[in-house]
C-alpha cells in the first residue's frame, strides 16, 4: 500500500513544520514585547524623590538675615509647586533650619532650631522650662524652595508660615487668620485668599 505508506511518513513532517512556524512566531512576539518594554522604560520619567535628604536643599546655602521679601505674585507661584512633605524636624535639611533661624526668632530655649514635632508638648502662655514655643505642623520641600508651617505658642496661639526661595535668596512670613489648616492644599487656599497678616521686618528676628 504505497499511498498509505506515503501518508504515514508525511504526517510527522507537517507537525515538525507547524512546530517550527509557531516557535518562530513565538520568538518574534517575545522579541517585540521585550523591545516595547525597553522603549517604555527608557521614556518613562523617574519619579520625584520622596526622601527629603535627597533634595538639593541639603547642599543649599542658608538664607541670611535682611534678604528681600518674596512678592505676593511670586509667592502664589511658589506655593503651587510640587513638594515633599516632612513632619519630623530631624528630617529637615540644615539649610532650612538655619534659614528659618536667620529670618525668624529661634532663641526661645537657646538652641538653633527650637521647635518640636507635631503632637509634642510645646510652651504656650504657660512656659515649660527648656521646651520650645513652636510646634511643626509640616514642612514642604522641593529642590529650590521650602515652606515651614508651624504653631507659635503664646497667650493666644498662632499658626504661622515661613517660605524660602533658595534660588532668589528671598523669604516671606505671616500668621494665618484661619485655624483649620491641616494640609498643604488648605494652606495654599488660605494664602491665595490672603487670609494672613504678613510679618513686617520688626516682627522677625
Amino acid at each position: 500500500m504505497p499511498f498509505a505508506k506515503s501518508g504515514f511518513h508525511a504526517l510527522p513532517e507537517k507537525k515538525k513544520w507547524l512546530w517550527r512556524v509557531w516557535f518562530t512566531i513565538a520568538l518574534g512576539v517575545a522579541a517585540c514585547l521585550l523591545f516595547l518594554a525597553n522603549c517604555f522604560k527608557s521614556h518613562t520619567p523617574e519619579p520625584p524623590s520622596t526622601h527629603p535628604q535627597e533634595s538639593s536643599l541639603v547642599n543649599a546655602l542658608p538664607i541670611p538675615k535682611g534678604v528681600p521679601t518674596i512678592s505676593l505674585p511670586e509667592l502664589d507661584k511658589l506655593i503651587h509647586e510640587d513638594f515633599v512633605l516632612v513632619t519630623d524636624i530631624q528630617k529637615l535639611p540644615e539649610s532650612v533650619k538655619v534659614s528659618f533661624c536667620n529670618i525668624e526668632k529661634c532663641n526661645f530655649v537657646g538652641v538653633k532650631f527650637d521647635m518640636v514635632n507635631p503632637g509634642e508638648t510645646m510652651s504656650t502662655d504657660y512656659i515649660i522650662p527648656d521646651v520650645p514655643n513652636k510646634q511643626l505642623r509640616f514642612a514642604a520641600l522641593n529642590h529650590h524652595s521650602a515652606i515651614v508651617f508651624y504653631k507659635l505658642g503664646g497667650y493666644a496661639d498662632q499658626f504661622c508660615v515661613t517660605a524660602f526661595d533658595f534660588r532668589e535668596h528671598t523669604s516671606w512670613g505671616a500668621s494665618l487668620k484661619v485655624f483649620h489648616v491641616d494640609t498643604l492644599d488648605q494652606l495654599r487656599t488660605a494664602i491665595s485668599g490672603r487670609q494672613f497678616t504678613q510679618f513686617s521686618r520688626g516682627d522677625r528676628g
